[in-house]
């Protein structure tokens, strides 16, 4: 009896196989890539223990360790260095987390990526791609002390530090957001904002739209805002702005629908082009800068032609 558990651990290990013919285990542990219990194809259905870096095809369950691979991640994925997967369900823990395809849950990490990532990708990335699944499509949070991304964001982001300033400056960052960003030092990105976001220094959507609410120390950038800007220092929205803008020094506006609110207004669209402590826009279409010629009208005939007289004329 006293071998009973280390014969049940062999047997267990030795795994079964699925239905699709790939071999899974409930026990995994891993050195270093090949050298680990079983090979890197099987699926872990139950316990990973990585002493360097553990590789396998799935993982389901609980992976803890040093570094962490897998295909697909559902469970909790908690590691001292970096955290990979394709399409994460779950929980990542680590020093940096991505997920190359999808993530349906909590990143908790240094540096977060969801899509493209700054780690490089893991060297059995051939269907990196879950067929039918979005790439770079994250549901839930992210909560980086540096960098946080995602292609496509629907939850919430969360950023502490700056990074090396200009040489490399972190922020959170999703090109299309629908939620909340909150970054203590640093920027919040984005190109299609539907939300929130809060900056101890800066939030730029300057390339798209914004639907909600910017607050920042420093300053916001916007393309067409639909919403509120607070600025500490200034405040742009450099096609149009539908709302209020208020800032500590500046506020500009191509087009103005709303209220601007600071030592320095400008509006370049109908309304007052600048005032200031408060100025008031009108909205309107501006003009082109150069309208095309007329088209030239159609000569009418004169008359309809003549219908065929005879059915063989018809019929060819």
């Amino acid at each position: 009896m006293k071998y009973a558990w280390m014969l049940a651990l062999v047997v267990g290990v030795g795994g079964c196989a699925q239905s699709d013919g790939h071999r899974w285990t409930p026990l995994q542990i891993s050195l270093m890539g090949p050298v680990q219990l079983v090979p890197w194809s099987w699926d872990v259905y139950g316990l990973r223990l990585d002493v360097l870096v553990g590789e396998n095809r799935d993982v389901a369950g609980v992976d803890v360790g040093v570094g962490s691979m897998a295909r697909d991640m559902y469970g909790i994925q908690a590691v001292l260095g970096p955290a990979q997967a394709r399409d994460v369900v779950g929980l990542q823990i680590a020093n940096a987390a991505a997920a190359w395809g999808t993530l349906d849950g909590l990143q908790v990490a240094g540096l977060c990526g969801v899509g493209s990532s700054p780690m490089p990708q893991y060297k059995y990335a051939a269907d990196s791609i879950s067929p039918g699944r979005p790439a770079g499509r994250a549901r839930g949070a992210q909560i980086g002390i540096g960098m946080t991304y995602a292609e496509d964001m629907t939850g919430l982001q969360v950023g502490a530090v700056t990074g090396l300033l200009i040489v490399w400056p972190m922020s959170n960052s999703a090109d299309r957001m629908r939620g909340v960003q909150i970054r203590l030092f640093g920027w919040n990105k984005s190109k299609d904002l539907g939300g929130v976001q809060i900056s101890g220094e800066m939030n730029s959507v300057d390339k798209g739209r914004v639907a909600g609410l910017q607050i920042a120390g420093v300053g916001n950038l916007g393309a067409e805002v639909k919403g509120v800007q607070v600025g500490g220092i200034f405040n742009v929205a450099s096609e149009r702005m539908g709302g209020l803008q208020l800032g500590g020094v500046m506020n500009y506006a191509r087009n103005l629908s709303g209220v601007q609110i600071g030592i320095l207004n400008i509006n370049r669209g109908k309304g007052l082009p600048f005032f200031p402590i408060i100025n008031f826009g009108f909205g309107g279409e501006e003009p082109a800068e150069s309208e095309p010629p007329p088209e030239a009208p159609r000569p009418i005939p004169k008359s309809p032609p003549a219908p065929s007289s005879s059915p063989q004329e018809a019929t060819t």
